[in-house]
């Protein structure tokens, strides 16, 4: 009786191991695949440069934090479940054909106001932020904010950063009522009388945020699927002054 149960144990481990083995080759396809099927769509995705316009726009923004030449706007999807939202990974924005535009300096104000949140990924990219792994995360991150008189800007998250950034741009450069029907600056109140009042309230929020000293410190999980390691890195870039505005 003890030596068939300690074949009967023998013959279950070996059962899981194949299992063990059959799920780490499924798992392992599914990336590959998945990483087959990004490739091909980076390719298919047409790439343009900034125009003369986008770059004055970018330019009126960020002044010299981003190198222009080096930014391409692609028309198609990176992402296989990307939808229909635009997505900036590697230093370029990927927009589905709905949303792809020649010209984003001549676009509605709400597509501007997307193009200058997707320019703020660009900016992160070429400071050496991770932003293709902290973006596959995006659906778990907030992208609404408070402004505080305590916080600056390295103190909000990626997705934060990005939704700040483009809020300024939308109250300095087209007023109130916009700002106040698309920011997502969680305690904007009602609208009031006196907008004009309201509007330089929001303005020197937003410069005190945006002309603070930058810590930019790089936290970031990386998964290795061929391993199955997860492990912690920590990256320090630099502190640099924020002379944008």
């Amino acid at each position: 009786m003890i030596q068939f149960a300690v074949v009967d144990i023998a013959i279950t481990s070996s059962r899981l191991v194949l299992d063990d083995f059959d799920y780490y080759i499924r798992r392992k396809l599914i990336l590959v695949l998945l990483v087959a099927e990004i490739i091909g769509n980076h390719l298919k995705a047409k790439p343009r440069q900034l125009t003369q316009g986008e770059m004055a726009m970018v330019t009126s923004v960020f002044k010299t934090a981003i190198t222009l030449t080096e930014v391409r706007v692609r028309k198609d999807p990176i992402l296989p479940f990307q939808g229909k939202y635009a997505v900036t990974p590697m230093g370029g924005i990927y927009y589905p054909k709905k949303l792809y535009l020649k010209d984003y300096s001549i676009a509605e104000i709400g597509d501007k106001h997307l193009f200058i949140h997707e320019m703020v990924h660009i900016w992160q990219y070429q400071m050496g932020m991770w932003v293709a792994l902290r973006g596959a995360c995006s659906l778990l991150v907030d992208y609404e904010y408070a402004l505080a008189d305590d916080k600056v800007l390295s103190d909000y998250g990626m997705e934060q950063q990005a939704s700040i950034i483009a809020d300024y741009y939308l109250l300095r450069d087209f007023g109130y009522d916009y700002w106040f029907g698309l920011t997502r600056q969680k305690y904007k109140g009602s609208k009031p009388r006196n907008k004009q009042l309201l509007q330089d309230f929001w303005l020197k929020m937003y410069e005190n945020t945006l002309l603070s000293d930058f810590s930019y410190l790089n936290i970031f999980w990386e998964l290795n699927y061929f391993s199955g390691i997860v492990t912690l890195q920590i990256k320090i870039i630099f502190t640099i002054k924020l002379n944008w505005l």
